[in-house]
């Protein structure tokens, strides 16, 4: 067909032909098929148009036009178009952090009753639920995907009730779920549930289970999930003194190239070898976690590093690496390399960071703090006034709520993930992406607040420079939050911060 003549095209080849144009590439080719299709008024094909094309925008990243078609699709009425249109808008709202949109219109396609919808419109409800904080909502949703049979769905909500009942501590109750959805054989869901499987027997001292669930997961290569089983294995070996068979399994995991499981696994690589003597080959493994850049993983391997560098008596080595752990800005790897690096022996003249004693970015310049040190002191008392706040609304019952998310990250993706109320960059991570539970305590100003913080948190981490201007904002953001959340003395002692900068700009 010579360029696309759509006019002479019915309405269900016009979206044949949008699907084709899609997958050869022609984005504006494909919409205006979609778009024929939509505006026929077919009572078939127009609804299904607008799903198609409301996802092919979705990809494009017009999240309007994708939200304006997908809700012409789901205003259709039609019975089958409309249930689909409502689980990918509200996926797509869920993503732009609309939690109550989302969960709105998913019920909708829930109480559908379309065979195939309806089953997975209840699974990532009970996924929304349990993000909340929901237990009872989420387990009956996840329940009732499980009824239905649902080929995907069923398994999928399987392996999610497990997961939930695990961080619940109902560990009979995530034993039978994750079975479940093991026994299923879903090419998704089973690997994933053999992966949190055998973490949760590995924590019962399920040796063998363990070892037997993560074997399952690796066998599946599923991608997400093989690589983090490979790295829990090597973990779980390593504890049993099985050092060959760890050794194979973190390779294994390492060899994936993993963008999280690989360098954990080369960090637990380094810690293995260099129990065994093996300087040069632990060196090698940490160093390859370092070189990794992963956010958490690297900063931890240069303190590994450091502190292995430290016992092997290589104390220069062990200074550039806990210098690289510090300069990361990981708040809890950076503050241990710090205290760490503080206990060595003075250099010899001539060496260190090459800071003379006057340089302005010197702690202990007589021309006063840096805007880097004036950042840095900020987050430190902003860690130190909203750690309470976090800890006291999100969980009243008095659990770490740090420990909660990291139990429920591990849950989800796997490997160990270590979160602390002393970091402030992961209390305004709670602040802005688990908001539901602070939107009595703070305003949608204050929740902003939050926001620019972690932006600001961000380009402090990666030493990005900050000009009066960039600092003076940060901190007098940071007191209007710190004011918001009732630490009234980190507030006064950030104020105090700022007073240091001489031009104050206008906000």
């Amino acid at each position: 067909m010579t360029g696309h003549d759509l006019d002479d095209q019915g309405p269900e080849a016009a979206n044949g032909l949008g699907w084709f144009l899609d997958r050869q590439g022609d984005v504006s080719g494909a919409r205006a098929a979609f778009q024929q299709a939509i505006d026929s008024g077919h009572p078939d094909a127009a609804p299904w148009a607008a799903v198609f094309l409301g996802m092919l925008l979705d990809r494009q990243g017009d999240v309007s036009g994708a939200r304006a078609a997908y809700q012409q699709a789901i205003d259709s009425g039609h019975p089958d178009a409309a249930p689909e249109a409502a689980i990918s808008l509200a996926m797509l709202l869920d993503r732009q952090g609309d939690v109550s949109g989302s969960q709105a219109v998913i019920q909708h396609a829930a109480g559908s009753g379309h065979r195939e919808a309806a089953p997975r419109a209840v699974g990532f409800l009970g996924v929304l639920l349990a993000r909340q904080g929901d237990v009872t909502g989420a387990r009956a949703a996840y329940q009732q995907a499980i009824d239905s049979g649902h080929a995907d769905a069923a398994p999928l909500a399987a392996c999610s009730l497990g997961r939930l009942l695990d961080n619940q501590g109902d560990l009979a109750g995530a034993h039978a779920a994750y079975q479940q959805a093991i026994d299923s054989g879903h090419r998704q869901a089973g690997p994933r549930a053999a992966g949190y499987f055998g973490a949760l027997l590995a924590r019962q001292g399920d040796v063998t289970g363990a070892r037997a669930a993560y074997q399952l997961a690796i066998d599946s290569a599923e991608p997400d999930v093989a690589p983090w089983a490979a790295s829990n294995l090597g973990d779980l070996l390593a504890e049993q003194g099985d050092v060959a068979g760890a050794r194979a399994a973190y390779q294994l995991a390492i060899d994936s190239g993993h963008h999280d499981a690989a360098p954990l696994a080369a960090s637990g690589l380094g810690d293995l070898l260099g129990g065994q003597g093996d300087v040069a080959g632990a060196r090698a493994a940490y160093q390859q976690a370092i070189d990794s850049g992963h956010a958490d993983w690297a900063p931890w391997a240069a303190l590994d590093l450091g502190a292995f560098l430290q016992e092997q008596g290589d104390l220069a080595g062990a200074r550039a690496a806990f210098r690289q752990a510090i300069d990361s800005g990981h708040h809890d790897a950076a503050a241990l390399a710090a205290g760490n690096l503080a206990q060595l022996p003075d250099e010899p003249p001539g060496h260190g960071t090459g800071h003379s004693p006057d340089s302005p970015d010197s702690p202990d310049s007589p021309i006063g703090m840096s805007n880097r040190d004036r950042v840095s002191s900020g987050l430190e008392l902003l860690a130190a006034g909203l750690g309470p706040f976090v800890q006291a609304v999100a969980s009243p019952s008095g659990r770490d709520w740090a420990e909660m998310l990291a139990a429920r990250d591990s849950a989800r993706f796997g490997g160990k993930h270590r979160y602390s109320l002393s970091n402030p960059r992961f209390l305004l991570r709670v602040l802005t992406e688990e908001f539901g539970a602070f939107k009595a305590q703070l305003s949608q100003v204050e929740r902003g607040f939050a926001s620019e913080l972690r932006e600001t948190g961000n380009r402090w981490a990666h030493h990005e420079p900050m000009s009066a201007d960039d600092t003076y904002r940060a901190l007098d953001t940071m007191e209007r939050l710190l004011t918001a959340v009732g630490a009234a003395e980190q507030a006064s002692q950030v104020r105090e911060i700022r007073s240091g900068l001489l031009t104050p700009p206008g906000r």
